[in-house]
């Protein structure tokens, strides 16, 4: 028999279950931020290394700061992608135990 203020077991749904979803989007959100910063930076250093305009002396700033620009832009989109993903598919697995009581096989 389920009790209102236990969490998890076959209900799914309760506070825990929540608080531990959370909690593993903040850390996929930390990691999509990461790896989207590393990305961003490798492809801001190819594009500066490429554009011939980057060569010049007045440019040069600007094209330095380029890198800092997508390196963060790139940072944002995989925070908000993974984690995003994270909760989108943890809410529907809490879902589909609340409905079926169940877990799903491949959970």
């Amino acid at each position: 028999m389920h009790n209102g203020g236990e969490s998890g077991g076959a209900q799914g749904g309760g506070a825990q279950d929540i608080g531990r979803l959370l909690l593993r989007a903040l850390g996929y959100g930390v990691a999509g931020w990461l790896s989207g910063a590393l990305l961003g930076f490798g492809l801001g250093f190819l594009t500066v290394t490429i554009h011939q305009s980057c060569d010049t002396t007045p440019d040069e700033d600007t094209c330095a700061n380029g890198i800092a620009m997508i390196a963060f832009a790139m940072a944002t989109v995989g925070m908000i992608v993974a984690a995003g993903m994270t909760l989108i598919r943890g809410m529907l697995r809490l879902a589909h135990i609340r409905r079926t009581g169940r877990d799903l096989p491949f959970g």
